[in-house]
């Protein structure tokens, strides 16, 4: 009786070590891959680019972003592009600069009262896009525009306004210089 009991010891004491070898060799494997991971922290002040740095280090040391992550940033894209214009033109109101062409002041009606100005697809409207293409070729616009620095004009909205054909077309799909360029309130940690 004894040398049963002994025998059901050794045997499971057998499948405890096989376990414990397992276990160990699993955690030997992870400690190995994770050694050449490299862990960044980034400090700095508000809009000092530490999340376009991560963007373009995704960019340039992986495979970039997928289709699925790009198209995610489109609401972001159109939103940086609207608030853009309602601060160019509240900034035209702060150098007294006056709209050049009569017919765009229905057009700024439109972009400064719009809250949420895409459909369930997330589509720009298109009268909106219509008035936002109007207001850019607006000479009044552009001036106010380049003056951007006198009233904190975000440093991305000349790009979002170069490309607003593209932005505003129908079959929009973010690009990645568009990710690159698009201001994100981020707040916490991402990794």
């Amino acid at each position: 009786m004894g040398l049963c009991l002994g025998s059901d010891a050794s045997a499971e004491e057998r499948e405890a070590r096989i376990r414990s070898e397992k276990i160990d060799r699993a955690l030997y494997e992870f400690a190995k891959q994770e050694f050449n991971v490299v862990k960044i922290l980034l400090l700095g002040a508000a809009e000092s680019g530490k999340s376009t740095l991560v963007k373009q280090m995704k960019i340039i040391h992986s495979h970039g972003f997928s289709d699925e992550e790009l198209a995610s940033f489109k609401p972001a894209v159109l939103d940086n592009l609207l608030s853009s214009m309602k601060f160019v033109l509240q900034g035209m109101g702060i150098l007294r600069i006056n709209l050049a062409i009569p017919r765009n002041t229905t057009h700024a009606q439109t972009v400064l009262s719009c809250g949420r100005c895409f459909d369930e697809d997330e589509t720009l409207l298109p009268f909106v896009g219509h008035a936002l293409r109007c207001l850019w070729a607006d000479p009044a616009v552009r001036l106010a525009a380049s003056r951007g620095y006198e009233y904190e004009l975000n440093d991305s909205a000349h790009y979002f306004f170069v490309n607003i054909n593209r932005i505003t077309a129908p079959g929009y799909r973010p690009t990645q210089t568009d990710l690159l360029r698009v201001r994100l309130r981020t707040a916490g940690v991402i990794e």
